[in-house]
């Protein structure tokens, strides 16, 4: 004690000590350790990655398709560059088939993978003995 007084006598303060006396400290640093080859940890990685795309990849081909029915629907063709009227409408049609085919194979996708892609799913898929 009668250092601290001198400390701060002289105009001194050690920070550590005046912590460690008024302070409590409690640990939590138990932890899981996963031991595991590179190899199997790429192949659960772009297992995951594959997921997470095709949870995503749904999204550009339904929103053009909505914007190519809404221009189907409410546009007044009129020949341009040299091309009739006819010729932009099948335009716009053969591109609204196109991108609903798209649109239907993406949110299959989607659908077959909407549950998988957790973060504690590969957790545990990487503590796996055997990534496939």
């Amino acid at each position: 004690m009668t250092q601290q007084i001198q400390s701060k006598v002289q105009g001194k303060i050690d920070v550590n000590e005046l912590i460690s006396e008024s302070s409590q400290f409690h640990a939590n640093i138990s932890q899981n350790v996963v031991l595991t080859t590179e190899d199997k940890l790429e192949l659960c990685l772009l297992k995951h990655q594959e997921t997470l795309k095709a949870k995503s990849d749904w999204k550009t081909p339904v929103s053009i398709l909505a914007t190519l029915v809404t221009v189907l629907i409410t546009a007044e063709f009129k020949s341009f560059l040299g091309f009739s009227a006819d010729v932009w409408k099948s335009v716009v049609v053969l591109s609204c088939f196109i991108t609903a085919y798209l649109s239907i194979k993406t949110l299959y996708k989607f659908y077959k993978v909407k549950d998988s892609g957790d973060l504690k799913k590969v957790i545990s898929e990487i503590k796996k003995s055997n990534v496939t």
